[in-house]
């Protein structure tokens, strides 16, 4: 924080965007996503979910990453076999996204499974 009480960063960028690479310097540039999107979870069995389950859903911190704008808006409410994010990030993405899933009980179909295969092959041995 600077003198102001105002948020800042003591270089050019404090945060990195996980999903597309970009560097940002200004929080108010960022949005929090959900790795399984609330819109998939509910395509997936979560539509059934009682109130409690969803807010414990909708604010498990291993589901929520803090993103650029734009790369949130790109991947929207799509699945991985739909939207992918950066090299540099894939393995951790699908790793991510795949616990979410199991964690939850969520479905995945078979284009989701073979995307998230093919971002698995990405993780070092």
């Amino acid at each position: 924080m600077d003198d102001s009480c105002e948020p800042s960063c003591p270089t050019d960028a404090c945060w990195t965007s996980p999903y597309d690479g970009v560097a940002v310097s200004d929080a108010q540039e960022l949005q929090i996503d959900h790795i399984v999107p609330v819109a998939e979870a509910n395509r997936s069995g979560a539509r059934d979910w009682t109130a409690e389950q969803r807010q414990v859903f909708y604010n498990d911190p291993d589901n929520l990453v803090a993103v650029s704008k734009k790369s949130n808006t790109q991947k929207s409410d799509d699945d991985p076999a739909e939207w992918r994010p950066a090299d540099s990030y894939t393995c951790q993405y699908a790793t991510t996204y795949a616990t979410i899933k199991t964690k939850y009980k969520l479905a995945a179909d078979p284009d989701e499974v073979a995307a998230l295969r093919a971002m698995a092959n990405t993780c070092p041995a």
